[in-house]
């Protein structure tokens, strides 16, 4: 490119200026591709940190569903179990590749992280209403011998816990009777679980 010394000073400076630029753009061009190639592994790295994470609390959901030996898990709670179960197991099998689809394990990602957070909001939706339904029905205990609609909804209640594992219908049944004989009372045991409440340990 500088072979030829005759040149005029102002060609050989725009020749000059020339080459630099390309090279600029081409170091510009490898920064891009650096850049690029790192936020891709850092988006790599995140997703199986947050898959390990994810994996161990649905053991430990599980785990804080178990310990209340309940008469059986709801089913609402296991389709959303096994859903969440299922999506993990897709984010493994995309993360496994030998050459990963970027924007399908950042999609994935989202899934898993919206998921976990879903069972983890049912896994104590069902844990309060099944606690404060043993509640209210030994609490119901004082007025079912002279009140036909507590004894009633009494056994309802019982059936939808026992039977049908449906907590927060057994809730609402039985919360509803006392409240038409003693206002405020639901909300009274609410207060109080929620004051001791116990949290998934992740």
């Amino acid at each position: 490119m500088f072979d030829n010394q005759d040149k005029p000073f102002s060609e050989l400076q725009l020749i000059f200026d020339r080459t630099l630029k390309t090279l600029d753009a081409v170091e510009e061009g490898q920064m891009q591709v650096f850049e690029h190639v790192k936020n891709i592994e850092q988006i790599e790295s995140v997703a199986r940190q947050s898959l390990d994470q994810y994996i161990n609390r649905l053991h430990m959901i599980k785990r804080f569903i178990e310990k209340r030996n309940l008469p059986g898990i709801p089913q609402g709670f296991l389709s959303a179990f096994f859903t969440t179960s299922k999506q993990l197991e897709v984010l493994i099998d995309e993360l496994s590749r030998g050459r990963i689809d970027i924007e399908a394990v950042s999609r994935l990602t989202d899934v898993a992280t919206a998921a976990i957070a879903n069972l983890e909001d049912s896994a104590y939706q069902v844990v309060q209403n099944a606690t404060l339904t043993e509640q209210l029905l030994q609490y119901s205990n004082r007025y079912r011998s002279f009140e036909p609609s507590v004894q009633s909804s009494f056994e309802h209640a019982l059936h939808l816990f026992e039977v049908d594992n449906d907590y927060q219908a057994s809730f609402d049944e039985i919360s509803y009777a006392l409240e038409t004989v003693e206002p405020g009372v639901t909300d009274r045991f609410v207060t109080s679980y929620e004051k001791t409440r116990e949290q998934i340990r992740f």
